[in-house]
C-alpha cells in the first residue's frame, strides 16, 4: 500500500511570532504598571522577571540552534499562571492564547492514502477520492482541485518525493474511485 505524506508551508507563522511579541510587551508594560500598585508588587515583580528569564532563555536556545529567536506557546502557560491568583479572567485569557498558537504552531501534513487524504494537523479533515476532479504536485506546488469548484493550492516543504510518482499514486487513486459517488 503506498503513503505519501506531504508537509505544506505555514505563510502565517511569522504574524502569529509578531503577534505573541507584541502581547508580551503588553504584558510587560501591564506589569511594569502594576509595580506601583502595593497590592500587586509581588505578582508583578515574579511576572517581569519570568518574563526576563524565559527571553534569555529563549535566546539562547535559538542561538544553539542557530534559528531565529521566537517565543513559544509556553510563554502564555507561563504568563496564565501569574494571573491566576489575581485576575482569572485574564488567566482565561492567556490560557486560549496558549492553546490557539499551539495549535497555530503545528504542521501542516497532509497525508495521501489509497482510501483517502488525510490532514494531519487541527483541524483535522478528511477528503475522499470521489470528491476531487485532481490532485497535482508540481513545482513544490500541490494542488488539489475538488468537484465543488474549490480549488487549494499551497507550497509544500517536503523535498523528498518525487513529483512523478506522487502524480501516477493520484491518477491510480482518481480513475480507481471515479465511479463512487
Amino acid at each position: 500500500m503506498q503513503k505519501f505524506e506531504i508537509e505544506i508551508r505555514n505563510e502565517k507563522i511569522n504574524r502569529y511570532k509578531t503577534i505573541t511579541l507584541l502581547i508580551v510587551i503588553l504584558s510587560s508594560l501591564i506589569f511594569i504598571f502594576l509595580l506601583f500598585d502595593i497590592g500587586h508588587r509581588i505578582s508583578a515583580t515574579l511576572s517581569l522577571c519570568f518574563i526576563f528569564f524565559y527571553t534569555v532563555y529563549r535566546f539562547f536556545i535559538a542561538k544553539k540552534k542557530q534559528l531565529s529567536f521566537f517565543f513559544d506557546e509556553w510563554i502564555f502557560f507561563g504568563l496564565m499562571m501569574f494571573w491566576v491568583n489575581d485576575y482569572l479572567l485574564a488567566a482565561i485569557i492567556y490560557l486560549l492564547l496558549f492553546l490557539l498558537y499551539t495549535i497555530s504552531l503545528q504542521k501542516i501534513i497532509y497525508n495521501f492514502e489509497s482510501s483517502f487524504i488525510k490532514q494531519k494537523n487541527f483541524p483535522w479533515k478528511k477528503y475522499q477520492w470521489n470528491e476531487l476532479n485532481n490532485v497535482l504536485l508540481k513545482d513544490d506546488l500541490l494542488t488539489i482541485d475538488f468537484k465543488n469548484n474549490r480549488v487549494i493550492q499551497m507550497e509544500i516543504m517536503s523535498r523528498d518525493i518525487n513529483d512523478e510518482e506522487f502524480n501516477a499514486f493520484v491518477r491510480s487513486q482518481l480513475e480507481k474511485y471515479a465511479g463512487f459517488k
